[in-house]
């Protein structure tokens, strides 16, 4: 998507043996937030976590501009920065992104029922569990549960065990989404600063169309951080003191060490690129088309399909490839044509 990061450097084919595999290079970014949660001994401070709030509703309307709507927000989704942008936050994974309105007509997408839930369900709002059609809702009410996770270390429904079986993903995703439906924002937001209820109250009540109010929930937080006695000046989130290059996992060490990142970048473009098949030599599609034939919208690790109007029901549920999904990810890898963007070649 044009404007937003992290910048997408490559993307396309790679042969080895018998096998093609898919491969998408972004910019290198510093660690997720669920890895410094466990840094910080599993809690935030309430500084630090009102102001990614504040983050998180900018990050996360910049990208509703642009049409989308996330649909997968949760911690190990969001990055930060490195070297000089080390207090920025980056939106990843781009997978379960659907498209809520036409960017030409502006007209938002039709309400749904009966919708397949794909991805975690611990952060996902109730309508997606429920089956309902992604609008910018969900978003919202996905930060403020994280927000909630950050403060107090769990959710009531993120400890349940998860049973060895054929059938426990779809067992484990009815008990979480019973345990939601069942959990007031108020028993939610018991004994935590008022701006998250407010947020997950105002989630929850917008009707499925309408365009949450960012400023006034950024304002609600940037007030309360300064009734705190917080000064933007003196503010440090809680792992700068902590985390050092040999505290962040392997993946995503930092760039601190390697001044020279643009140059490294541009060594690993080349490579990458030097290694693309030619579709003249393997008489197989060109790379990029045939990324864009064979992208899939499977649930990662973890991550599950379910369909939301038969989530008891133990027989097989297919993953509904969704048109909307697959265009969200050619808009992200910024696809050099229409022919190579073009969704109707996944259904």
């Amino acid at each position: 998507m044009p404007g937003l990061r992290p910048t997408l450097v490559d993307y396309g084919m790679q042969h080895h043996g018998n096998k093609y595999y898919s491969f998408m290079v972004l910019e290198q970014l510093g660690p997720n937030l669920a890895d410094l949660l466990k840094t910080c001994g599993g809690t935030f401070t309430i500084a630090t976590t009102l102001k990614l709030a504040i983050q998180l509703l900018t990050e996360t309307e910049r990208f509703h501009e642009c049409c989308f709507v996330h649909g997968e927000l949760k911690p190990d989704n969001v990055l930060m920065g490195l070297g000089s942008e080390a207090d920025k936050l980056f939106l990843i994974d781009l997978a379960l992104s659907r498209k809520y309105k036409n960017p030409n007509t502006h007209e938002h997408v039709p309400y749904r029922e009966n919708v397949s839930v794909v991805g975690n369900p611990i952060f996902a709002s109730n309508d997606k569990l429920t089956g309902t059609q992604l609008s910018r809702r969900d978003d919202l009410a996905s930060i403020s549960l994280m927000l909630v996770y950050f403060l107090k270390g769990s959710l009531p429904w993120s400890d349940i065990f998860m049973s060895i079986g054929r059938n426990s993903a779809r067992h484990w995703f009815q008990r979480v989404k019973d345990c939601k439906l069942r959990s007031s924002p108020e028993r939610l937001c018991d004994g935590l600063p008022k701006p998250i209820l407010n947020l997950m109250t105002h989630a929850s009540s917008l009707p499925f169309a309408a365009k949450p109010d960012y400023e006034t929930m950024r304002q609600i937080f940037q007030d309360c951080f300064c009734q705190q006695g917080l000064s933007d000046e003196t503010f440090q989130y809680d792992w700068i003191e902590t985390v050092k290059p040999a505290n962040i996992p392997p993946s995503t060490q930092g760039s601190t060490a390697e001044p020279d990142m643009d140059k490294q970048q541009a060594e690993t473009h080349s490579q990458l690129k030097g290694k693309h098949l030619s579709a003249v030599e393997s008489n197989q599609p060109s790379p990029k088309r045939q990324c864009a034939d064979q992208l899939q919208l499977t649930p990662a690790p973890g991550d599950i399909a379910m369909d939301a109007s038969h989530s008891t029901d133990t027989s097989n549920v297919p993953l509904q490839q969704q048109p909307e999904a697959a265009e969200a990810r050619h808009t992200a890898a910024e696809s050099p044509s229409k022919a190579d963007a073009d969704p109707a070649a996944l259904i």
